[in-house]
């Protein structure tokens, strides 16, 4: 009598199995978090490059404040003193200056103290991509995450320190960038 032996197939058993998903889940769990962080960085990024471009903005508009002053015959200490030029963003003040007030673009740009050292966020003009002080009230229009302000302290009867900063939140952190500037006065025409 011919006794045939039982053929057994080989496969996986459970556990094998279990641990195969769990190798797989985390594997899955790295590429993911890999990827948020990419993102976030990326973001991160954008905004220091937006950021760092609008504080360089906020001292080229006080520069063009005072080129334009002293064009028109002005002495330093007119553009310094004035009003309706500089001095609401000198000592413990900060200003915010909006580089397009009016749509003539012949009204001078005229800084504005911000209430209570807050200065409000800049608007992002969607058709032309630009930032100002607009309201976000029509479609053109968005309220942005950035915040500019302009500080300025006098060094010497002929200079000054311009000081733009950009602050803006990202996650859980306030984040900023600074740029200052040492302007010197022109000489009287």
């Amino acid at each position: 009598m011919k006794t045939r032996a039982l053929k057994t197939k080989k496969g996986f058993t459970l556990i094998e199995t279990l641990v195969a998903i769990a190798i797989f889940a985390f594997s899955i769990t790295g590429l993911i978090s890999i990827t948020a962080t990419g993102v976030f960085d990326t973001n991160f990024v954008k905004n220091k490059f937006t950021a760092s471009y609008l504080a360089m903005e906020g001292v080229e508009l006080v520069r063009n404040i005072r080129d334009t002053a002293a064009v028109s015959g002005q002495s330093w200490g007119v553009i310094i003193n004035d009003p309706t030029l500089l001095e609401q963003c000198f000592d413990d003040k900060v200003c915010m200056i909006d580089p397009d007030p009016q749509p003539d673009f012949d009204s001078p740009i005229i800084p504005a103290e911000c209430p209570g050292a807050i200065c409000p966020a800049l608007s992002y003009r969607k058709s032309e991509a630009s930032f100002n002080y607009d309201l976000p009230d029509n479609v053109d229009n968005l309220q942005s995450i950035f915040v500019r302000t302009i500080n300025m302290q006098l060094i010497s009867p002929f200079e000054a320190r311009v000081i733009s900063r950009v602050e803006w939140n990202q996650g859980s952190e306030l984040r900023h960038v600074e740029f200052s500037f040492n302007l010197l006065d022109w000489p009287s025409p």
